[in-house]
């Protein structure tokens, strides 16, 4: 969810699909097939639309494969690969909305200063 007033500079936001598991036949007697794909996520903006400067990806992921088949169990075997996500706009937060633990839901005056993978860096370095 992006509750954001303005944009400033490049951002590039995703919420991929993960891979479905491999599954490395060695029973000649088994067929049991890899994993599907999971489908991509949501996100969802505060704005009407989202400017050019943020590009986006909600892709579902890839399927999982049979490897190493002793016998006619190869390839998807049946898993497919998951379905794309969705891009929303319009979100509207009510004020006293119940927060989770992990939510991270700055003030309105918050300034991000950097993301990457696991943490996003919110303190006083963008005033420096």
């Amino acid at each position: 969810m992006l509750d954001v007033g303005a944009f400033n500079g490049q951002l590039s936001v995703t919420a991929q699909g993960g891979k479905g598991a491999d599954n490395d036949l060695n029973d000649p007697d088994g067929c049991l097939g890899p994993g599907g794909g999971g489908a991509g996520g949501v996100i969802w903006s505060s704005s009407g639309s989202l400017p050019a400067t943020v590009t986006t990806d909600v892709t579902g992921g890839p399927n999982g494969v049979a490897t190493n088949p002793s016998n006619s169990c190869a390839g998807a075997y049946g898993a497919t690969s998951g379905q794309d996500g969705l891009i929303l706009n319009n979100l509207s937060i009510p004020e006293n909305m119940y927060q989770k633990p992990n939510a991270f839901v700055p003030f309105a005056d918050t300034s991000i200063c950097s993301i990457t993978d696991q943490f996003i860096n919110f303190h006083s370095c963008c005033n420096a």
